[in-house]
């Protein structure tokens, strides 16, 4: 089914996503989200034009596909979901606070990486669509689309206790990552706790507000033991592959994600990678990156064997990471040869900055970014701050990839 909508129907006067919740919200914030991405150019190199955003999942609930997007017709932006086929068309986005068509840059402004990156509102987004997807009084699809594009009162008390203890707290979670304040998230995770002690990231939030290492870890492994309660066994049983995509097990899967981390920082390696396997098992997809971890997991412990194995999983990953370990576990096995040398040829076409941070001729980043550009320097920043220490460890591998990137031309 194609839905058309016209993102003028969601505008205040001033420009803004006029609904402040709800079900029209969510599919406003899901149509800017879209227009960023296709004006801004940053899925312009990207294959079958996909962008980062999730399907919005107004068919299928399980549906784990990411949305590609591009301009078809002058003033209209067709979407489409490859995994279960929905689609839709965006009109009147044209002047608007998304609208970046300014040509592609190396490095997309701030502002637009804010919005494509905003966690809080596409989860939301998400969560809502996935919830009224599931409910046995809507009527398919038409219906579906017909609530998120109307203009909705704020819900009652009585819609409020429908919706269910755990849905509330996550709310409250929503609100906390939003606020600005560490003080008013964990006053948020609080309650959101109180409402439901089975809300996993309000026990994350808490965590990032411990200056313990000790307590960090308490709350980490409460949020995984909460998030399991959460979901319940059948979703163990049942729905293996399918984590990430099922919007309820996210909390679930990013309490697994600190996990992994603190784990590793405590030395403990073998725990953490177990952990990354095992949540490549329950997401195969790997929408966490988690795979990246483990690479660098596997690396720094010299289980080479198992991650040429990771490296063929994802033999489609083309990012700075994986094309880059790549040629280094090429040139520890073989040295500089023909079959090494082609691999970091491949890496350096795909991001030509990192030999600048490798080899110390730029500065790396005092912090990790938030958001990234394939292909870009933040990228090859990112990359660089942790595999610097790596390619040192390997024995001629940046006297290797000197002579490698002066041989080429960009």
């Amino acid at each position: 089914m194609s839905y058309i909508t016209d993102l003028q129907h969601f505008l205040a006067d001033d420009g803004s996503i006029a609904p402040d919740r709800g079900p029209a919200r969510t599919m406003a914030t899901f149509c800017a989200g879209i227009v960023a991405w296709v004006t801004s150019g940053a899925g312009e190199d990207v294959e079958d034009e996909r962008t980062n955003l999730f399907c919005p999942q107004l068919s299928d609930p399980g549906c784990r596909g990411m949305i590609s997007a591009s301009e078809a017709l002058p003033g209209e932006i067709h979407w489409w979901c490859p995994g279960c086929g929905e689609e839709g068309i965006i009109k009147g986005w044209e002047d608007t606070e998304w609208d970046y068509f300014f040509g592609v840059s190396d490095e997309l402004p701030p502002e637009v990486l804010k919005t494509i990156a905003d966690l809080p509102s596409m989860e939301k987004t998400l969560r809502e669509i996935s919830r009224l997807a599931r409910d046995p009084e809507i009527d398919g699809p038409e219906e579906l689309f017909s609530l998120l594009t109307a203009d909705l009162d704020e819900e009652d008390e009585g819609e409020a206790l429908e919706r269910g203890l755990l849905d509330q707290a996550q709310d409250l979670v929503y609100q906390a990552w939003e606020t600005e304040s560490d003080r008013a998230a964990q006053r948020l995770a609080e309650e959101a706790l109180d409402l439901s002690p089975d809300c996993a990231d309000a026990y994350l939030i808490l965590a990032g507000c411990e200056r313990s290492a000790r307590a960090r870890m308490e709350l980490v492994e409460q949020a995984v033991e909460a998030g399991k309660r959460g979901l319940g066994p059948r979703y163990f049983s049942e729905e293996p592959g399918r984590f990430w995509g099922l919007i309820e097990t996210r909390p679930y899967m990013r309490a697994l994600h600190g996990l992994v981390l603190l784990r590793w920082e405590k030395g403990l390696r073998k725990q953490a990678i177990d952990q990354c396997r095992e949540m490549l098992h329950l997401n195969p997809n790997d929408n966490q990156g988690i795979r990246y971890l483990l690479a660098y997991y596997l690396l720094k412990t010299g289980e080479l064997p198992e991650l040429l194995g990771l490296l063929d999983d994802f033999a489609d990953d083309d990012s700075a990471e994986f094309m880059y370990t790549r040629a280094l576990v090429a040139y520890e096995e073989d040295g500089e040869s023909d079959r090494a040398n082609a691999a970091l040829a491949a890496a350096l076409a795909s991001n030509r900055h990192v030999p600048g941070y490798l080899l110390g001729k730029r500065k790396l980043p005092k912090e990790m970014p938030d958001m990234y550009e394939p292909g870009g320097e933040s990228e090859a920043g990112m990359y660089a701050m942790e595999a610097k220490s790596i390619w040192m460890k390997f024995h001629g591998a940046l006297r290797w990839l000197k002579h490698q990137a002066e041989a080429q031309p960009f």
